[in-house]
């Protein structure tokens, strides 16, 4: 449904219009009026800019034919200058917006409490997703809990070793027959 009830920002009124309407058909038709006004009198100073004429880039100095009244750059660096404008645009309503965009966003940014190395409780900076204060730390913390069989690998074999089936033998240890089935 395009149409929908809509405030003016002039005079206040409600008006029923487009989703993007912010005037109401009276403050709109002055509005029109004031920028014709406006207009013929920056033509008549020499003000306006008019098609076809030349122009000069604003980002690279070269000379143009004017296209748009609103034509900043030239054909060559338009792409570029885009690009510029949505990112500045784009930063801008961020800026104004941040607060509503992303309250779960900066709740996490602002952790409450300080991170603790798991195996010293010493306070971690709170950058990144460490768990330890240091590598020696860490590596303590993986021997000391059995993890370094795990890590290194071995964990796997014996994990194989619970469930291996009769008469096979591990490739891994060549020396090992396998059991006999009598």
């Amino acid at each position: 449904m395009p149409y929908m009830a809509r405030t003016c920002v002039d005079c206040g009124a409600y008006f029923i219009g487009w989703s993007n309407a912010s005037r109401c058909p009276e403050y709109k038709y002055q509005r029109t009026l004031k920028i014709n006004k406006d207009h013929r009198e920056r033509k008549r100073l020499g003000l306006s800019r008019i098609m076809g004429s030349m122009g000069t880039c604003e980002m690279c100095g070269r000379r143009y034919v004017v296209n748009s009244g609103v034509q900043r750059v030239c054909p060559e660096c338009q792409p570029a200058f885009l690009l510029l404008v949505d990112r500045k645009s784009g930063l801008d309503y961020y800026q104004r917006k941040r607060p509503e965009l992303n309250p779960v966003r900066n709740e996490k940014r602002r952790r409450k409490t300080p991170k603790l190395c798991k195996w010293c409780k010493r306070k971690i900076p709170i950058k990144g997703r460490k768990s330890y204060c240091s590598p020696e730390c860490a590596r303590a913390w993986k021997n000391e809990s059995g993890r370094a069989g795990y890590y290194a690998g071995t964990h796997a074999r014996s994990h194989l070793a619970k469930h291996r089936k009769p008469g096979y033998a591990d490739p891994a240890r060549p020396g090992e027959a396998a059991p006999s089935r009598a």
